[in-house]
């Protein structure tokens, strides 16, 4: 099990949160990068992203009620569709 989803589990949602953007902060700016090329847009919609993902601490966004074994696609797909939401689209 990752740290974070541990910590998440123990409902130490802070601590889930670090570890969480710690270790997925490069493939959420990949994927947020993919879509948008303007550097302050980029840093604009990663707040976003990162504000709906603490959303329900994680575990609506992520789980989706159940546990999964492999986070990083869900966090990838998410990370997309908060980034078109961002820009309004």
């Amino acid at each position: 099990m990752e740290p974070w989803r541990a910590k998440l589990d123990e409902r130490d949602s802070v601590a889930a949160w670090d570890l969480f953007i710690e270790h997925y902060r490069r493939l959420i700016f990949a994927t947020i990068k993919q879509l948008v090329r303007d550097h302050d847009d980029i840093l604009d919609v990663f707040a976003r992203v990162c504000e709906a993902l603490r959303v329900d601490d994680l575990a609506y966004r992520l789980r989706g009620g159940r546990k999964a074994k492999r986070p990083t696609s869900s966090v990838g797909l998410f990370s997309s569709r908060a980034a078109f939401s961002a820009l309004g689209l």
